[in-house]
């Protein structure tokens, strides 16, 4: 869900200088309880005075559930870095990011709903209110944000959000190709996210990606819509992305990937079990009595041939949050 990070960023400013990014991107094979996502971003400058030098690197870590903990963004020699987050997992209902944000050190308190989405995001420095944001969902797909005086609503159809930025009339048009990579609001919604909160569609925390893959977005109605080209790997996941013909700015952008664990562990009783998400099904390691699965709106669904989204799986009562891809 993470590849668009820099292209997010792009789509927020007025002014941006453009952007290319060249490297090469290597894959780590994955195992059959592994989970591939993104771990580093190389970004390239097509400033002509400095034609293909190394910008800037993004890099992410993930903990043994696959959750994202660490986003850092900044130089190629990490002399400096803009964003330096850790991410941490307090409770059900709150996540807590520490760290720099855009050059300032500061702390997101982040409040999750019984979704277990995002559904409030508030920024502190210095021990004060800096900012927040506010999100509205359906099914798993962001249909609202509100940051500031701004606020965005977009419309889901078929699993892919369209909409306005802010207000604008900004459009998204798909390809037919599937989103394997589970990229958190390709390219439309990350790019209405606050500067300072990245790092929460980066951890999923926005909901899952667009079930396919966009063709162009469309920023101001006046201009040409900004195309977006793919390289994939034998699987079909992502290798790179070129956005050309872009309102606020173009991009090449290359990604290196890891493996990370698909599953969970909880105790049930006496008993451990381990949950986790296969191709659209449920599966559940070990011995436990009973096992139910429930949609966000709280409707009991089977374990086999479920379409992507948040469920809850309750193992011998005791809940869990899986998302599938």
């Amino acid at each position: 869900m993470l590849f668009v990070a820099r292209f997010s960023l792009l789509c927020s400013q007025k002014v941006m200088t453009k952007l290319i990014t060249v490297a090469l991107a290597s894959l780590i094979a994955l195992t059959a309880s592994g989970e591939r996502k993104v771990s580093k971003i190389y970004e390239y400058s097509n400033d002509p005075g400095y034609p293909n030098s190394l910008y800037q690197i993004q890099e992410l870590a993930y903990d043994s559930q696959g959750r994202l903990i660490s986003w850092k963004e900044g130089e190629p020699d990490g002399s400096r870095y803009y964003f330096d987050h850790t991410i941490e997992y307090i409770d059900d209902s709150h996540v807590r990011i520490t760290g720099m944000s855009d050059r300032d050190e500061s702390v997101i308190d982040v409040t999750l709903g019984s979704d277990g989405l995002a559904s409030e995001a508030v920024m502190y420095k210095d021990g004060k209110f800096d900012a927040n944001i506010r999100m509205t969902y359906q099914k798993g797909l962001m249909t609202g944000l509100t940051w500031r005086h701004d606020e965005s609503r977009f419309t889901i159809v078929d699993g892919n959000p369209t909409g306005g930025i802010r207000g604008g009339d900004n459009e998204v048009a798909y390809t037919d190709l599937p989103n394997k990579c589970g990229m958190a609001y390709l390219p439309i919604i990350t790019c209405n996210t606050a500067w300072q909160f990245r790092s929460i569609p980066l951890a999923g925390l926005e909901g899952y990606g667009s079930r396919n893959l966009p063709y162009s977005c469309h920023f101001k109605k006046s201009e040409a819509p900004g195309i977006i080209d793919y390289e994939f790997d034998p699987e079909g996941y992502v290798l790179s992305m070129n956005i050309t013909n872009s309102y606020d700015g173009d991009g090449l952008f290359k990604f290196e990937y890891c493996e990370v664990a698909s599953t969970d562990m909880i105790s049930t009783g006496s008993n451990t079990v381990t949950i986790r998400g296969d191709n659209g099904n449920i599966i559940i390691d070990g011995v436990y009595t009973s096992a139910h699965v429930y949609d966000p709106y709280g409707t009991q669904r089977g374990m086999t041939n479920l379409t992507p989204g948040l469920y809850i799986v309750k193992v011998d009562g005791n809940p869990h949050k899986i998302l599938l891809r």
